[in-house]
This record gives C-alpha cells, structure tokens and sequence, in this order.
C-alpha cells in the first residue's frame, strides 16, 4: 500500500487491505487537530510577527479582534473565541482515532507519540486559562519521553 494519501498527506504507511480512500478523513483530521494545536500555542509569538492564522469569522463571531487579544476589558471574548478553537481541536482528535487502527507498526508508534505530545500541548493551553502571551507552552521532557515509551509497544506491533 501506499504511504502518502490520495489527499497527499503523509500517514506514514497503512496497513495492508486499507485503501488510501479510508485513511484521507482520519489522516486530514489528524493533521487539522495538530495544525490548530500548534496555531493556539504560538498564537502570541504570531501575533508579535503581525500574523493571525484563525478564521476571521471566527474572530468575529467573538468580538476577539487580534487588537484586543491582550487587553484585560477583553479577555473573556478572547477566552471565550479560544476555548471554541480548543474544542473544535479536540473534535478533530476524536475524528482522527480510527487513523491509528489503519497504520503499519511503525506508523501506529509515530501516530500515537504525536497525538499524546499534541493533545498534552492543547491540554496545557486550557490549563493556563489559554495565556499564550506571557511564556510559550511546551510539555516538560518527561512527558514527551512517556509519550514515546507509551507508543513503543506499537511501534513493535503488539498493540
């Protein structure tokens, strides 16, 4: 089988009988939710460079313009406008699980490292009440090192 989807993202090899057609929804909501991860956190280090990456409508829908993103009058709109990209994260996580089942060994192992690092890394955006201004979110090595360990035994294919 092929290691690239018809759609041309990566999904680091299927398992043999599942089609490129069965893995395209999975393997784009997997990149969408680790896109929009990495969006929200660097969300303040953007928006110092003059670059806003969610949608304007969303932005309105808000009333969180990128001008009031900092300011404390605003903080519940911008809160409120975050917490909504966090969920639709989340959404997009839960619709790319069955990815994972339809992955080679190795590809599961991949998977399953990047999903446990990037959902740690939308969970502690949450945690800190979605502060992406004052320091840039990162996980603590640790974590990262468990979210490794805990795809080795797929990467071996006992999972």
């Amino acid at each position: 089988s092929s290691d690239v989807c018809s759609s041309d993202l990566p999904i680091w090899g299927l398992r043999p009988g599942v089609s490129e057609a069965e893995a395209r929804l999975p393997s784009e909501a997997a990149g969408i939710a680790f896109q929009l991860t990495n969006i929200l956190r660097d969300l303040g280090e953007d928006l110092a460079r003059g670059r806003v990456y969610l949608p304007a409508e969303d932005l309105e829908r808000f009333g969180s313009p990128p001008e009031t993103w900092r300011d404390p009058k605003h903080v519940d709109a911008f809160r409120a406008m975050m917490h909504f990209q966090a969920e639709r994260a989340r959404d997009y996580y839960y619709r790319s699980e069955p990815l994972a089942s339809m992955l080679s060994a190795e590809g599961r192992a991949i998977f399953r490292a990047m999903s446990t690092t990037y959902r740690g890394l939308l969970h502690a955006i949450a945690a800190r009440n979605f502060d992406v201004f004052t320091r840039r979110i990162r996980l603590p090595r640790w974590r990262k090192a468990l979210a490794v360990l805990g795809a080795w035994p797929a990467k071996w294919g006992w999972v």
